[in-house]
């Protein structure tokens, strides 16, 4: 496929989801369409998944499941209680393609968490609060990537905030 030769091709690429790509929960496809894509996901060998606001409106629990069976979900802001430091799924991933480290970093919306059934036992971290991370893989690689449910606007205030990401990803 497309996805498995550009792999191996000179340039190093990345396969990510930004978000958005679940129907959202009570649409009449949102299992067999969620079932579908993570399926594709995980077939695919994508590098790194971000949930977004259509997916937040399902409980997390269907997420935490996903990636125990292997999805790449990332996503450094959320986790687990609201006393917990400790993010409920990977906060990135580290992938090396021909000679090139690239951080691929899931940060969540502030707006998108609140849709989700759990927001009430689950606690978000401000995207604009994780310089220290930042900080911590600029030293760990070459290439820093944010994916995330980010509006136009977010993605701009994202940049200012921090000024050596080489790229923001959003379905918007």
């Amino acid at each position: 496929t497309f996805i498995k030769r550009s792999r191996v091709d000179s340039l190093a690429t990345l396969v990510v989801e930004a978000g958005n790509f679940a129907a959202k929960k009570g649409d009449s496809e949102f299992s067999p369409r969620k079932k579908l894509v993570v399926d594709f996901f995980q077939e695919q060998a994508y590098d790194a998944v971000a949930l977004g606001q259509d997916e937040l409106t399902s409980p997390l629990s269907e997420w935490i499941s996903a990636a125990d069976s292997g999805l790449p979900i990332v996503a450094a802001n959320l986790y687990g209680s609201k006393k917990s430091n400790k993010p409920l799924f990977e906060p990135y991933r580290m992938v090396e393609r021909n000679d090139l480290t690239m951080a691929v970093v899931g940060l969540v919306p502030e707006r998108a968490a609140v849709k989700s059934p759990d927001s009430a036992s689950v606690r978000i971290r401000s995207p604009y609060q994780m310089k220290k991370l930042f900080k911590k893989l600029e030293k760990k690689s070459d290439v820093i990537s944010i994916i995330g449910d980010f509006t136009p606007q977010e993605a701009e205030s994202l940049a200012k905030c921090y000024p050596n990401i080489d790229l923001i990803l959003s379905p918007n």
